[in-house]
C-alpha cells in the first residue's frame, strides 16, 4: 500500500470515495472486491461491497496480478488504457459542478477546469449529455438553491449568491422557468398539500393533456378536460389546469417529491425553442405546426419507462395499454377512485414467468420484466445523472434490451435530447409521412432522415409521434 498513487490516501478516504461513487478519484487508486473477485474504479455504480471484503490497489495491473478480473460495468481496465479519459473526466467536472456550482463563476471556468477550449468543451457536452456546457451550469446552480432552500433558513438572495447567481432577477428567472415555482413558493411546499405550477410561456398544454390522456382506460391516468387525475409513484394527485397554468392538490404522498416528479414528467425543465427554430430553417415547419411548445412527457420513473419498453416491444398500442393495465391492477397498490400505482420492482422479482401468462404476458416478456426487476432499486437509481455513453453502455449488458429499448429509456425516463428509438413503427410511419416515402425504413436511413434534426432527434421524434394523431405535418 507503499505506492505513490495512493499514499496520500487512508483505507477510510478510499471507502469513502467508493461508497460515493466519486469519479474525481478515479487514476487514483483501484477497488479491489474479494467476495466477488472483481475489481472496479471508485466512480463504480454497482452494488457497494462490505468494507471488509474490500482491498485497494494501485492499478488494474496489480489488482489483476492479486487473482481479480476488471469489473463489466466501470471497466477499469478501458479507463487506464485511456479510451474514456474524455469522458471520466467530464464526468468528474459535472460532478463537481453539481456538488460546488459557486466554483464556477461562468463556462469559461468549466473549460478552463478541462482544459479544453470553449469549443471542445461544447461538443464533448453534446456528446456525452446532450446540453450545453451552460446549461448544465444553470441546472446544477438551481438544484443546489432547491437543496439549500429546503435544508437551510438563509433568506433567499443569500443562497442564490451561494450557488454562484450574480443578480437576484436572474435568479428568480432561471429557477421559475425550471420548476414552475418561485424559490419562496417551493420552500414552503413541505407546509402544503396543493401548489401551482406555472407553465413556461409558450408551453403547449394540449399537447401534454393528449399524451396523458392517449390511453382511455388507464389506470394511472385519468384526463376530464382540464382535470387531470394521477398517480406518481407513491402520490395520488388532482390537476387543474386552467390557461398556462396547473393547480396541482396531493392527496396523498410527500408534496416536495410530488412537485419534483410533476414538474419532470411534463417537461416543464425542456427548452424546445432552438429545435423549433432549427425544424423551420430547415425546411420542416410542418413537423412543429400546431405543436410548438410541446416537451417530451417523461415517465414517473426510471422503473415505469423499463416496465414500457418490456410490455411494448413487439406489440400494437391498444394491446400493450391492456397488458399494462392488469399488471398494475393485480400487483400495484390500489390508491382510490380505480386507480392503481405501479407494481414495486421487488414485488414483481417475487413472480414467475407463470403468474404472468393468465394475463396475457408471453412467457419471454414475463421473464424478462422479472429479469429487471430483480436488479433492484439501486440499480436503477444509479443511472441518475450519467451520461448518455456511459448509461447506453450499462444497458447494453441487460437481457432484453436492444437498440429500441436503449434509446426509449434514454429519452423517456433521462430526459435525453438526441436519442433515436431505431425500429419504432411509429418513427418510422411519421417519417414516410413528412417525407412521403413507402416501404420500410432502415437504421442508416433512419439516421439520413432524422440528421437534420441533430441534437434535438428526441423532439424530432416526439413530434412525428404526435403527427400520427390526425394532425396534419
Amino acid at each position: 500500500m507503499a505506492n505513490t498513487h495512493i499514499v496520500d490516501l487512508t483505507r477510510e478516504e478510499m471507502l469513502a470515495a467508493m461508497m460515493a461513487s466519486d469519479s474525481t478519484f478515479n487514476g487514483r487508486f483501484i477497488t479491489g472486491v474479494l467476495s466477488t473477485g472483481i475489481y472496479c474504479l471508485p466512480s463504480c455504480r454497482a452494488r457497494k461491497p462490505k468494507p471488509e471484503n474490500v482491498r485497494f490497489f494501485a492499478s488494474g495491473a496489480e489488482a489483476a496480478a492479486f487473482g481479480l478480473r476488471p469489473c463489466k460495468k466501470c471497466r477499469p481496465e478501458e479507463f487506464e488504457r485511456g479510451e474514456n479519459l474524455e469522458q471520466a473526466m467530464l464526468a468528474a467536472l459535472i460532478q463537481s459542478m453539481r456538488r460546488d456550482p459557486s466554483t464556477f463563476g461562468s463556462v469559461s471556468d468549466l473549460a478552463n477546469r478541462l482544459g479544453v477550449g470553449s469549443t471542445k468543451l461544447f461538443e464533448m457536452c453534446r456528446t456525452y449529455y446532450h446540453s450545453s456546457p451552460g446549461e448544465l451550469l444553470m441546472s446544477a446552480r438551481v438544484e443546489g438553491a432547491k437543496r439549500k432552500l429546503l435544508e437551510e433558513t438563509a433568506g433567499v438572495a443569500e443562497i442564490a449568491y451561494d450557488v454562484g447567481f450574480e443578480s437576484l432577477s436572474v435568479f428568480n428567472e432561471n429557477f421559475k422557468r425550471r420548476t414552475g415555482l418561485t424559490p419562496r413558493a417551493y420552500r414552503r411546499l413541505p407546509q402544503e398539500r396543493s401548489f401551482e405550477i406555472e407553465f413556461p410561456v409558450g408551453f403547449h398544454v394540449g399537447s401534454l393533456q393528449a399524451t396523458l390522456g392517449r390511453d382511455a382506460g388507464s389506470v394511472t391516468e385519468r384526463v376530464s378536460g382540464g382535470r387531470v387525475q394521477m398517480v406518481a409513484g407513491a402520490a395520488l394527485l388532482d390537476v387543474e389546469i386552467e390557461g398556462q397554468a396547473a393547480r396541482v392538490s396531493v392527496l396523498k404522498g410527500d408534496t416536495t417529491s410530488t412537485a419534483e416528479t410533476f414538474g419532470r414528467v411534463v417537461g416543464i425543465s425542456q427548452a424546445p425553442e432552438d429545435f423549433e427554430d432549427q425544424a423551420v430553417k430547415g425546411g420542416f415547419e410542418r413537423l412543429v405546426r400546431g405543436r410548438r411548445g410541446a416537451r417530451i412527457l417523461q415517465t414517473i420513473d426510471f422503473w415505469d419507462a423499463l416496465m414500457w419498453v418490456v410490455i411494448g416491444q413487439q406489440i400494437n398500442l391498444p394491446f400493450a395499454f391492456k397488458l399494462r393495465r392488469r399488471l398494475f391492477e393485480n400487483y400495484g397498490e390500489p390508491m382510490g377512485d380505480g386507480l392503481f400505482s405501479a407494481p414495486r420492482p421487488e414485488r414483481v422479482a417475487e413472480l414467475s414467468p407463470e403468474d404472468l401468462l393468465p394475463l396475457q404476458f408471453s412467457r419471454r416478456k414475463a421473464e424478462y420484466l422479472i429479469g429487471l426487476a430483480q436488479k433492484g432499486q439501486s440499480w436503477m437509481d444509479s443511472f441518475a445523472g450519467r451520461s448518455v455513453v456511459e448509461s447506453a453502455g450499462e444497458l447494453r449488458e441487460v437481457k432484453g434490451l436492444g437498440p429500441w429499448s436503449i434509446n426509449y429509456l434514454m429519452m423517456r425516463a433521462m430526459g435525453f435530447m438526441d436519442c433515436v428509438p431505431y425500429g419504432d413503427t411509429g418513427l418510422q410511419s411519421g417519417l414516410r409521412q413528412l417525407y412521403d416515402l413507402e416501404g420500410k425504413i432502415d437504421k442508416d436511413e433512419t439516421d439520413r432522415l432524422l440528421e437534420p434534426f441533430a441534437p434535438y432527434r428526441s423532439l424530432a421524434t416526439f413530434h412525428l409521434w404526435q403527427s400520427l394523431k390526425g394532425q396534419p405535418l
